[in-house]
């Protein structure tokens, strides 16, 4: 009895970490990390997508283990047809679909509204963004710095 439990357990908690969707990668160059093989270090015009979401780099790191990409320099986001992120440094998890991007300047651009801003956090489980420090809002008529 204690053996099936445990085989259901184990069923079940594969099935749970094995249904998130796995970020889809392409580069130009890469390789594995001799140290850490779970990472994969790209490079040479990164494209990568997930759920929706594509995004475009330099270069980037993703670990096949845990699902997350970090992404350096040049960073595009394309979230809708409307809606983009750009910046320099980007965390993202793919299991949590959450997203910090840092820059001397990230933009977040949705449709007619553009935030500036060095630090912006988004979720896409609720397509809330924030920042933590400074930011300016512009739309077509008004422009806030917070």
């Amino acid at each position: 009895m204690k053996k099936i439990i445990f085989i259901l357990l184990f069923s079940t908690l594969s099935a749970i970490t094995y249904s998130q969707k796995l970020i889809e990668y392409q580069s130009g160059m890469g390789t594995r990390d001799a140290k850490k093989p779970d990472i994969w270090v790209l490079y040479d015009n990164v494209t990568a997508s997930h759920d929706g979401m594509d995004l475009y780099a330099d270069s980037a790191h993703y670990n096949t283990n845990l699902n997350d990409f970090t992404a350096f320099r040049n960073i595009k986001i394309v979230l809708t047809d409307t809606t983009f992120i750009y910046g320099d440094l980007l965390f993202y998890n793919g299991n949590t679909r959450v997203l910090e991007i840092f820059g001397k300047e990230v933009v977040f651009i949705d449709g007619n509204t553009t935030l500036k801003t060095d630090h912006l956090q988004y979720d896409r489980n609720t397509n809330v963004a924030g920042y933590t420090n400074h930011a300016i809002t512009t739309t077509k008529d008004k422009t806030k710095k917070a």
